[in-house]
This record gives structure tokens, sequence and C-alpha cells, in this order.
């Protein structure tokens, strides 16, 4: 399985390639030279990380047509993907507390930060925290955790929320106002300028945080990974 948003990038990935060739052209005429000038068609419009993702899927599409005998071998042979070591990312305590206190110029900014510290203190990934419901939360002793499967790879999580998770999550009565994670994005450059945090925020960087909040209270890395849903610790 695949989530719509996944399938959508492949979708765009072969527009993208369609528009670059500017023709209908069969499988087995894609040479090397049009898999290279494809890539550096993307690297002149895209950072490098984003270009090695086209790439990725553009690759997969390859590997498909191999396996159902379309093509003999893939024009990929002597493509390098390139990618960027991006460095670890996270806000600190102090940057937290900073978008729990700042008054927002408007409601809608203030729902949007209450949305992303719940990804702080949970470490749900955006479509995740659509999908939370009341009856995804359980409490053991003074401790309230999330256990269900992530909605994008199937892996079953079992979350700690931290902080002041239940408190946001009770006072809008387990309802999230959730808006499209583009719209998302855009309103939490605003939250972080009025917040005055000098860093680029995003929903994905709520999830970060919890892993380091995390691991900065002693938590192992392993134990940390299965709070995050992941099967290896090197993500």
């Amino acid at each position: 399985g695949m989530t719509s948003g996944a399938y959508r990038k492949y979708e765009l990935t072969k527009e993208m390639f369609m528009e670059y060739i500017k023709t209908d052209r069969q499988l087995v005429t894609i040479k090397e030279d049009d898999i290279s000038g494809f890539y550096e068609w993307l690297e002149d419009r895209y950072q490098m990380n984003s270009s090695a993702s086209y790439m990725a899927k553009l690759k997969t599409f390859f590997k498909y047509a191999i396996d159902a005998g379309k093509i003999r071998k893939t024009p990929f042979i002597n493509i390098r993907i390139r990618r960027e070591r991006k460095q670890l990312e996270y806000l600190t305590i102090e940057e937290i507390r900073r978008l729990e206190t700042t008054n927002f110029s408007t409601e809608a900014l203030g729902r949007i930060r209450d949305m992303f510290l719940i990804q702080c203190y949970t470490g749900l990934s955006f479509i995740d925290l659509e999908c939370l419901r009341e009856e995804d939360i359980q409490k053991y002793e003074d401790t309230y955790y999330i256990t269900k499967r992530r909605q994008k790879t199937g892996i079953l999580f079992t979350a700690v929320i931290i902080y002041k998770g239940m408190e946001i999550l009770k006072r809008h009565n387990f309802k999230l106002p959730i808006i499209s994670n583009q719209k998302t994005n855009s309103a939490l450059k605003a939250i972080a300028r009025e917040a005055g945090i000098d860093k680029n925020v995003y929903t994905h960087l709520g999830r970060k945080t919890y892993g380091h909040l995390l691991l900065k209270s002693g938590i192992r890395m392993e134990a940390v990974a299965k709070s995050l849903g992941h099967n290896d610790i090197k993500t």
C-alpha cells in the first residue's frame, strides 16, 4: 500500500519526465543521456535532496519495466544519485516555551501552533496527527500514551505524550482543527517569525523535536525509534 501523497509524487515525477523528453517515446528508446539530462533539469529547479527523491522514483519506474519484461536493461546503470547530508534539526526547550507563551496575531495561528506543539509532544507525523482520535490515547498510572499503526508504513508504535500534550488535546476536545500540510507549513513560517524563532519551522520538525526531547531525557535510541515508528535506528 501507498499513501495518496506518496502516489502523487510518483505521478508528478512521471509528468515532469514526460515534460522534459517532450514526447511519448517508447521506454526502449530512453537512453542514459536522457536520464542524466533530466537530472540536470531537476537540479536547475530543485534542491539536491528533492532532485534525488524524484530521480529515485523515476528509477523505480524503470525497475518495474525490467521486471515486467518491457525493457532488458535500465538506463540508470551509470547514474549516481547524489544526496546531501542534512544537519539534525529540532527546536530547543527554550524555543518550545516561546511558542507556548507567544500571543499570536490571529486565532488561526494560535490553533496551528497548538497542532504543531502536539507533534513536538507526541512525535506524530502530520498524516498520523490528522487520523488521531481520543480512543487512540490510553493511560498507565500517570502516563498518557498513543498506540496505533503509522498511516505511511503500517508499523505499530507506542508514543508517550510528554509535557503539555494532553493539556492541548483536552483544550481542543480531541477534535484537532487540521488544515492541509502545505497551508500548515506556510502558517508555521509566520508563527516562527512572531515567536522570534530563527529556524525553518515546518510540520516534520515537530516529529524531530520529539525524538530529540526523548534522547535528551536519557531514553535509549532503540526506544526512541519505536516511539517514532521506525524499524531502523539509523533513521
